[in-house]
């Protein structure tokens, strides 16, 4: 007596239907993807906000390196009062120096200088020298 096994009739779907039917959609979708172009292109955003985000940080890095207090700065405090008091030239009647400072704020060494004005309400300029020689003047958050 042989008996003969009946295919399962049920109308719910098996496990490995399923995940043959999922593994088939996937497949479907990646190629449909890749067909319009839009699965290279993610990948390119991807690599592009990638690079945003990693670029910034080291330059930022770069910038934020701590100046080694144990060597002297190659412009002298001297030397930056006079280039601070050329920058500012007639200003300095109305001016005068209140502290000076060794900054690294700004990326670039030098030395930062406040001048106040001997006028009442007193006004406060920054005079900023780097160790190149080159100067800018803060007033109230500009630049000039």
């Amino acid at each position: 007596m042989t008996t003969k096994a009946t295919p399962n009739k049920s109308p719910e779907p098996t496990a490995v239907g399923a995940v043959s039917s999922a593994v088939a959609v996937h497949v479907a979708s990646r190629r449909w993807l890749f067909s319009l172009g839009v699965a290279p292109h993610f990948m390119k955003t991807r690599y592009l906000l990638l690079s945003l985000l990693i670029v910034p940080t080291i330059l930022f890095a770069m910038l934020s390196v701590p100046y080694d207090t144990t060597k002297p700065p190659s412009l002298s405090l001297p030397a930056g009062y006079a280039f601070a008091v050329g920058a500012l030239g007639e200003e300095t009647n109305q001016f005068y120096c209140t502290s000076a400072e060794l900054s690294a704020d700004s990326g670039a060494l030098g030395w930062r200088f406040t001048f106040t004005s001997t006028n009442t309400p007193s006004k406060s300029k920054w005079v900023l020298v780097t160790v190149d020689g080159k100067t800018q003047i803060f007033l109230s958050g500009s630049i000039r």
